[in-house]
């Protein structure tokens, strides 16, 4: 998922060439195939951002189409493995923070989780100012009382952040919670900032990451 605002074709065709990447890492035989949807989650701007989440307006239901509509569609319509053990969901920005809200409050329906740069806090605009809708959407402060649960489904995670980033103590705090919880998770905390150079550098690693850790055989 792209951060805000953003749209995933300036996310992830023009600026991280997803395609290509995965492509060549196909052909040498460093990741197994995988297949990659890029959904959009906002309009693009700030006013009518929406960091993926489920607001009070009643065409704001991010997060529903996020874990249920867009799940449903993709496993209709292409030729995927439909099991959570197959299924991995990832992002950068406040679609890391997306990445981990799914698997924390649909633990049952991804085995993977990637955060690129999250800050995991819901901005209050985005839901309304609706203080509920901030805590449910902010894996800073449902991760302690999510991660049992995810860890008895075996799940694993993987969050990295750049030294220069305002957000890497909010990953930290995210990815003790989990540890401390059994949950499987990779930190790594990188050089870089909160930028496209960071996230570039990191792509082929993230999509091994993904291809190690996904069940794999003949949909």
């Amino acid at each position: 998922m792209h951060g805000t605002p953003g749209d995933p074709r300036t996310a992830f065709v023009n600026s991280l060439h997803v395609a290509p990447r995965l492509d060549l890492l196909i052909a040498r035989h460093e990741v197994h195939p995988l297949i990659v949807v890029m959904p959009p989650g906002s309009p693009s701007t700030y006013d009518r951002a929406t960091e993926w989440a489920d607001g009070k307006a009643r065409d704001a239901h991010w997060f529903r189409y996020l874990t249920h509509d867009l799940v449903h569609v993709v496993d209709s319509h292409l030729r995927t493995i439909r099991s959570p053990a197959a299924r991995g969901i990832g992002g950068y920005s406040s679609g890391a923070d997306a990445a981990l809200n799914a698997i924390l409050l649909r633990p049952h329906l991804y085995s993977v989780a990637e955060g690129w740069s999250g800050d995991y806090r819901q901005t209050p605009a985005t839901v309304g100012r609706d203080p509920r809708l901030v805590r449910r959407f902010s894996a800073l402060y449902t991760a302690p009382l999510q991660a049992r649960e995810l860890k008895a489904t075996g799940a694993h995670v993987y969050l990295y952040a750049g030294r220069r980033d305002r957000v890497l103590s909010n990953t930290l705090v995210v990815a003790g919670d989990l540890q401390r919880a059994g949950v499987h998770t990779l930190v790594d905390v990188t050089g870089g900032g909160h930028a496209w150079a960071l996230w570039s550098s990191r792509l082929d690693g993230s999509l091994r990451y993904f291809s190690d850790h996904l069940a794999r055989g003949r949909a």
